[in-house]
């Protein structure tokens, strides 16, 4: 279990609780889905709000109602959005690699498998 911050926001996250994953990829996949919908062409402004209220809900969804407005400051930032985003699947990503390390000392290598059973 990590804690990840951002601004006024903090979690315990665990990325090995298979509950938090399921959430996790929920929200993520409904978040690629909306993205698709938020105009290309337009004012800029307009653009930028619905592309904000894209990982508003995302985070919204994962840690529960009012958690963008603590991570965002009530600012309608793409910038803070995608630092924030970043900062998430990092976390995820270093989670992952520890996670792995730790399971691939339990699981005996390709080689050593193959010696075992010419042995018997």
């Amino acid at each position: 279990m990590s804690q990840w911050k951002f601004n006024n926001f903090e979690a315990d996250i665990d990325f090995t609780d298979a509950d938090f994953m399921e959430k996790f990829e929920n929200s993520y996949e409904k978040m690629v889905a909306e993205s698709e919908k938020v105009p290309k062409v337009g004012k800029v402004s307009e653009i930028t709000r619905e592309q904000c209220k894209v990982f508003d809900d995302f985070y919204d969804r994962l840690f529960g109602n009012g958690t963008s407005g603590k991570m965002f400051l009530g600012k309608n930032s793409m910038d803070m959005r995608v630092k924030a985003a970043n900062s998430l699947f990092d976390l995820r990503n270093s989670e992952q690699s520890r996670y792995n390390s730790m399971v691939n000392k339990y699981a005996p290598n390709r080689k050593t498998r193959r010696g075992a059973k010419k042995n018997r």
